[in-house]
């Protein structure tokens, strides 16, 4: 997630203030049916740093490009330009569990006794070699925030104390300085209420037997027919 830092790192040597020159959005989708994650990661660098030295934010970003070469299977990159931020919007489509799982250092998504676990350990370490970046310039580095978010198909029972809830969307905002383990837990969602609906359809079909039993008696109750008078 973070190895793109050190490609970044060589854009802004002749930046003083680098908070906010970065957005990196990770917001996923859990689908409880099938156990596959949908959802997307949003890599993208300040237009001012990229264009730095008279490019285009596309020449500029091509020195960021080969970091994320390698997307995993099952998902597609696209251009990502807000105006303010030029970058990939990487998705991820029905992909399984084990797949998605594949990163040996990655965020990991487990189903199991009727819960879906989300744990991500992240490690400042790996901002990678930035050795030859000067301590001031390496210290607003440490300050860039990123986002990672995880919508879950059943109620959240548990989270970690960073995380904010909302419905059942789990927002993680850290900084790439920080250490610190990611973990939500959601319950199953709750499955048809079949037997609610049996009760129900009970309930209407001895209405209906009730009402056939009504109108017969009725029937059974009315006077015979007085018989026709004889024809004149």
């Amino acid at each position: 997630m973070f190895r793109p830092l050190r490609a970044v790192a060589a854009l802004v040597v002749a930046i003083s203030a680098l908070t906010g020159c970065m957005k990196i959005d990770f917001a996923l989708t859990v689908d409880g049916e099938r156990d596959v994650v949908n959802g997307s990661l949003v890599f993208a660098v300040a237009m001012p740093i990229l264009t730095l030295q008279g490019q285009t934010p596309e020449q500029g970003w091509a020195n960021v490009e080969d970091e994320l070469s390698e997307l995993p299977e099952g998902s597609r990159a696209e251009i990502y330009d807000d105006g303010t931020f030029y970058g990939r919007r990487i998705h991820f489509e029905n992909m399984p569990f084990s797949e998605f799982n594949a990163a040996p250092e990655g965020p990991r998504i487990a189903h199991e006794n009727g819960r879906y676990i989300f744990t991500f350990e992240t490690n400042a370490t790996e901002l990678g070699d930035v050795a030859t970046v000067p301590v001031e310039m390496l210290n607003e580095i440490q300050k860039i925030e990123y986002r990672v978010s995880v919508t879950f198909p059943g109620d959240v029972v548990e989270r970690d104390d960073k995380a904010v809830l909302q419905g059942r969307t789990v927002t993680w905002t850290l900084r790439v300085s920080e250490n610190h383990d990611l973990r939500a837990v959601a319950e199953e969602p709750e499955g048809f209420p079949w037997l609610l609906l049996g009760l129900v359809a009970g309930l209407f079909g001895l209405l209906v037997l009730a009402g056939i039993v009504a109108l017969a008696m009725r029937m059974s109750r009315r006077p015979p027919h007085e018989p026709a008078p004889p024809a004149a």
